[in-house]
């Protein structure tokens, strides 16, 4: 073969990519799928809209860890352009100032 001479290029054997005859091909068994309810809903809030707005309202729990003392607020997260806003109604001092979840609290209304 010299400079400029056509080349034939050939698989070197031929491969059989079809499983053989003798396997049966079966169907998987079917599948139930069971819906489980989504943590605000397990937590007790429920869901709903406001100006367009997809809104969730319930209570939120916050356990002092020294103590171990429950307490819990009433509250919102707004989801506004994919973008999660908690609010918190009247919230104490201590859960802007204390709290380890404080930065999760910037925004607060009056109930």
């Amino acid at each position: 073969m010299g400079p400029g001479a056509p080349a034939t290029v050939r698989p070197p054997t031929a491969q059989r990519v079809a499983p053989p005859a003798s396997v049966p091909l079966v169907p998987p068994a079917p599948v139930t799928l069971i819906a489980t309810p989504a943590l605000w809903q397990e937590k007790g809030w429920t869901k709903g809209t406001e100006h367009g707005t997809v809104v969730y309202e319930g209570y939120y729990q916050i356990t002092d860890r020294r103590s171990r003392r429950t307490r819990t607020f009433h509250g919102m997260v707004k989801m506004e352009q994919g973008v999660a806003r908690p609010y918190i109604a009247d919230p104490p001092i201590e859960v802007f100032t204390k709290h380890v979840k404080a930065p999760c609290f910037r925004e607060w209304h009056k109930p």
